[in-house]
Order: structure tokens, then sequence, then C-alpha cells
């Protein structure tokens, strides 16, 4: 049995260097022929797939269900999958936070556990009670 982990194609705000985290935004051209090119990257190597599980994010959607619809597989979407929440830094560029905030920027972008980002409990809809 194999399995593939398969990250989303470039969005409008991967492309325009914003933080984007739960927040969705559309794929690029360059995104849809990302996905074109990756299924049938798949489709060369392997003759079927059992099953895509993907993220509720439009932007994940869109290429697990490429891949679905090519491969006539099962489709799931798995909210476990969902992207870290990035709090009051989605939609902020990475530049003007490197650059004003530069200790956050490195807690942000590295695999600093401890650190949480401004409101991302308000953003998920929790409280302090949890």
């Amino acid at each position: 049995m194999n399995l593939i982990l398969i990250r989303h194609a470039e969005t409008a705000w991967n492309r325009g260097g914003l933080i984007q985290g739960r927040q969705d935004s559309a794929l690029t051209a360059r995104g849809v022929h990302e996905t074109t090119a990756l299924v049938t990257a798949l489709a060369h190597e392997f003759p079927s797939v059992g099953a895509v599980y993907t993220s509720p994010a439009g932007r994940a959607r869109q290429m697990s269900t490429a891949i679905e619809s090519h491969f006539r597989c099962p489709l799931s979407v798995e909210p476990l999958l969902r992207e870290q929440a990035f709090g009051d830094y989605e939609g902020l560029s990475r530049v003007p936070l490197q650059r004003d905030d530069p200790t956050s920027a490195r807690a942000l972008f590295s695999t600093d556990a401890l650190f949480a980002q401004p409101d991302s409990d308000r953003r998920e809809g929790r409280t302090d009670d949890g």
C-alpha cells in the first residue's frame, strides 16, 4: 500500500505572500496547471488510487476532487486535516510581520509548539473555558 501526502497547489494568497492559515483563497492559473500536472503524474505512476482524504479548505478540495474524478475513487473530507490557525496573522503579508515583529514571525514560522497566535481562539470559536 502507498500513502501519498499532497499539499494544495498555488493560491492567490500564496502568490501574494499572505499568511493563509484557515482562511481560503482561490487557486491561481498556475495552481490549476499544477493540479492537472499532478493528476497526470499520478496516473502515470499509479494504476489506481483507493481513496482520497482532504481537508475542508477549498484549495485542498479542488485538488482532491480532480484526483478523485480521474481515479473514480472515494473522497472523504476530514476536518482533522485542517490547516493550522494563525489567528489575526491570517491575511497579513509575511514581509511586514517579519520586519515589524521578528520575534513573533520566527516563532510563527518555526516549530515552536508553545507560540500562540493572537486571537486564534476567538477565530476558532473557543473561549477561555476551552
